[in-house]
């Protein structure tokens, strides 16, 4: 696994400068750093699933409690 400055730079620039992981897995290469675009997305995924799956549980759990639940399912 990478370090957390190089996830979190992966994820800024995937993100917030929309550069995909095969334009940033070529810039790594040329840094001599062979990392993978597959890396970087399991990095992706693997980081999300730690800091939001919690999240997303306490949410689930509290919208089961309601009573009523309402849902705009207009397209």
């Amino acid at each position: 696994m990478g370090s957390a400055s190089i996830i979190a730079h992966t994820i800024h620039q995937k993100f917030n400068l929309k550069v995909p992981n095969y334009r940033q897995e070529e810039d790594w290469h040329k840094l001599g750093l062979p990392i993978s675009r597959k890396e970087m997305a399991n990095w992706h995924i693997k980081s999300s699933q730690y800091y939001f799956e919690p999240i997303y549980d306490l949410l689930h759990e509290k919208l089961l409690e309601q009573p009523i639940l309402h849902a705009d399912e207009t397209s």
